[in-house]
């Protein structure tokens, strides 16, 4: 009732004041502005929170938009040295390679400079490294022996030949697997070149039933004989000083009680020692 009275009212004074009603342009106009009111009020009244929440989305927007800028104009940087340190040897040599062809020297040059081995530097009396047997060498001997004796050391795989003059030539070599490792001191008793092996019955049943292996009665002497090019016999025992077939077995414990030594190296080891030298092994 009321607001049917409160219309009414309001028409009346219209028509009194000789006002004509709005138009459809003129209702339009007269709408965007009160939302524009209302607007205004609405965000007047929003809470703090959600006016710095929408400042935050702006500046991030913008910042975003500076940085796709930025990128598209300065493009971003590598650190080659870094790069070149992860990759592999064969990407390596491949990345190398492509950068030489595109003329880019400086990643040429990292990329090579990172593929190279440092130099390998042997320290006095070292005959092995990574697993591989690196050859004789001459070295400091203090032991109270005769020059021309020989002393061979089981736990370092190494035999010393006794020289004048406080040195001794060090040669690695093959030793006793555990179990037939054994020490003493003999004398040289025989030298034979290109010897051949008479392998014992204890050997020839044990390998026949360890391996399966038959052992011959007698292998003549050759590349594939297992005595390989020169045997030192020591004292009246089994055991003897000698080349072999198998030159990767230097510096390890493989035998059954032999001294093994590389072939060219027993031969240089042959033509020093004469018969009756003594033999010490450690």
């Amino acid at each position: 009732m009321w607001r049917k009275l409160t219309i009414s009212l309001a028409l009346a004074a219209i028509a009194l004041a000789g006002l004509a009603w709005p138009s459809g342009g003129e209702a339009q106009a007269a709408a965007k502005a009160a939302a524009k009111v209302n607007f205004q009020k609405i965000r007047k009244t929003q809470s703090g929170k959600a006016r710095v929440t929408r400042i935050i989305r702006k500046r991030k927007s913008v910042r975003r938009a500076r940085t796709v800028r930025k990128s598209a104009i300065r493009p971003r940087r590598t650190n080659f040295k870094t790069y070149t340190r992860k990759l592999k040897p064969a990407r390596r040599a491949t990345a190398r390679r492509a950068a030489t062809r595109s003329g880019n020297r400086k990643l040429a040059a990292l990329l090579g400079s990172s593929t190279r081995r440092p130099a390998f530097t042997r320290r006095e009396g070292q005959i092995y490294a990574g697993g591989r047997y690196l050859g004789k060498t001459t070295v400091k001997f203090n032991r109270k022996l005769k020059p021309g004796s020989i002393l061979v050391k089981t736990k370092e795989r190494a035999l010393y030949y006794v020289l004048p003059g406080g040195k001794a030539i060090k040669y690695g070599v093959g030793v006793g697997r555990e179990g037939f490792q054994w020490s003493g001191s003999h004398r040289i008793t025989n030298k034979k070149e290109w010897p051949e092996w008479r392998p014992p019955e204890e050997m020839k049943q044990r390998e026949l039933a360890q391996y399966g292996r038959k052992l011959p009665d007698v292998m003549p002497g050759g590349p594939e004989n297992p005595l390989g090019a020169r045997a030192l016999y020591i004292g009246n025992t089994l055991y003897r000083i000698h080349g072999t077939n198998n030159p990767r077995s230097i510096g390890k414990f493989v035998s059954s009680g032999c001294i093994r030594m590389v072939n060219d190296e027993v031969i240089d080891l042959y033509n020093r020692v004469k018969v009756g030298a003594r033999v010490i092994v450690e």
